[in-house]
């Protein structure tokens, strides 16, 4: 194995964290005033996370084909697009320089699919905050439902990506939460991305 593949795998593998910023001096707030917004402290400050982790989520969650003899492969094509994507610095997980690299088209296919591999990854964590701690998370993507258990979105153009699910603790029944991931990268385009996604959520959400 070469030094750049080990260094590269090494990266992947390891636990490290990303930043969670949600507390009620967030300056998106001013810019969703017709949202009822409440601060999570389960998603402020260093968020856990396993590089590996959360690329074989996105490949799970978005896989074409719901399919539980084709998961074994279908597991694995995040990682293998987006190894060497990633470097430790401080710490925390940033983009290698060969990532930073990436431009264009590419870019955009970038920060959608990260987006929701580390959207996933905490909302993950927030769902099991709440949950019974011996019930494990279910993610759906939403276009994948039936339409009977999304009626509630078909109705409007606006949806958002995916949902989760949980046991209650000391309940049969679950909690769900909808997820709305947003990969942008500039000032201006995060608060454009959720004024979008504001839209798409239920009128009371945490962020």
């Amino acid at each position: 194995m070469n030094g750049a593949l080990k260094h590269a795998l090494h990266t992947l593998t390891a636990r490290t964290a990303v930043r969670g910023v949600s507390d009620e001096a967030l300056p998106i707030r001013a810019d969703l005033p017709h949202a009822r917004l409440a601060a999570c402290a389960a998603l402020n400050g260093p968020q856990p996370v396993v590089p590996l982790e959360a690329l074989r989520g996105l490949a799970v969650a978005s896989a074409a084909t719901l399919s539980a003899d084709l998961l074994q492969v279908q597991a694995n094509w995040a990682v293998a697009r987006y190894v060497g994507s990633f470097e430790h610095k401080k710490d925390h997980l940033v983009l290698s320089e060969p990532g930073e690299a990436v431009c264009g088209n590419q870019r955009r296919v970038l920060s959608e699919e990260l987006g929701i591999a580390f959207g996933l990854h905490t909302g993950s964590r927030w769902m099991a905050s709440r949950a019974d701690p011996a019930s494990p998370i279910w993610v759906a993507d939403v276009d994948q439902l039936p339409a009977r258990l999304v009626s509630w979105a078909a109705k409007s153009e606006h949806r958002p990506d995916f949902v989760l699910a949980a046991r209650r603790p000391g309940h049969t029944n679950f909690t769900v939460a909808l997820v709305e991931s947003k990969g942008t990268r500039t000032p201006s385009h995060v608060k454009k991305a959720w004024r979008a996604g504001a839209d798409r959520s239920h009128p009371q959400f945490e962020i």
